[in-house]
């Protein structure tokens, strides 16, 4: 009885399980199915921001691109609208200007380093010169040394300490000529480039001075031309019996502008 118990008690607790375990994997994929498309919309939710954000960021980058493109297109149109033969003797005047400024540059700069080699050379022949003789002093000195007692070692010593201060004076005095010859090639190249700046501001003003000059003649050439026109136009028109279409079709630019002007000016003293 009791193993028929068992047995019975072992099969209702497989048939509980399997029936859990199903009922457990229904709500495990029930569970899963609903993450799933909660993920899949979320990602098409972020695909769509993405598609938006890009769009709107497109938007504003071709309108700030337009923007400049017309900025661009206007100051080119701008450019090509200036005088091109004052504009090159200009760029001529001003490279060639330039070009002296350099060469005078490139002169300081050489004539510096020359300065340099040859001040360094001078200083390095003194302190050689310093070296050489201390240590003949100090040669001899030895020498002495291994000759002469205590008291001639003590005279060697003072020897030596006099030789060292002399070295040393030769060595200071070097450094400040080195230093004074530094100071002049500064002052000497400052000099020449000043005077190629000068030279190119004197070229300058006199190109500004041409121009101011050049405009004013070609207002007065314009203006003499436009009151020859207006002359020559009033005298057939007073002095001639013409027909008013013979002359509408004969005028020319100036003539119109002349005119209109007298037609403004009749009208006034009518008025």
């Amino acid at each position: 009885r009791w193993s028929e118990v068992y047995s019975e008690q072992k099969a209702a607790r497989t048939t509980m399980g399997s029936v859990l375990g199903k009922l457990k994997n229904r709500h495990l994929a029930a569970a899963f199915r609903t993450w799933c498309d909660a993920a899949h919309e979320g990602k098409a939710a972020l695909e769509k921001n993405k598609i938006a954000c890009a769009r709107l960021l497109n938007r504003q980058l071709y309108g700030a691109w337009h923007r400049w493109s017309e900025v661009y297109s206007e100051q080119k149109a701008a450019r090509t609208t200036m005088g091109s033969v004052l504009g090159k003797l200009k760029n001529r005047h001003l490279a060639a200007a330039f070009r002296t400024w350099c060469d005078a540059a490139h002169e300081g700069k050489a004539a510096l380093e020359k300065n340099k080699i040859a001040c360094a050379r001078l200083l390095n022949r003194q302190l050689y010169g310093a070296w050489h003789r201390w240590s003949e002093v100090y040669s001899e000195q030895k020498a002495a040394r291994t000759t002469m007692g205590s008291v001639l070692g003590k005279l060697k010593n003072r020897h030596l300490a006099a030789a060292f201060r002399t070295w040393c004076d030769a060595a200071h005095e070097g450094k400040a000529a080195l230093e004074k010859n530094k100071i002049a090639c500064a002052r000497l190249l400052n000099r020449q480039l000043y005077g190629a700046w000068h030279r190119w501001s004197e070229v300058y003003s006199e190109q500004k001075a041409a121009r101011i000059t050049m405009g004013s003649v070609l207002g007065k050439l314009k203006n003499r031309h436009l009151a020859a026109a207006f002359r020559t136009w009033h005298a057939v028109f007073v002095d001639t019996p013409v027909s008013y279409t013979h002359l509408r079709a004969h005028e020319t630019p100036e003539h119109l502008v002349c005119r209109l002007l007298l037609e403004k000016k009749k009208k006034k003293e009518n008025t």
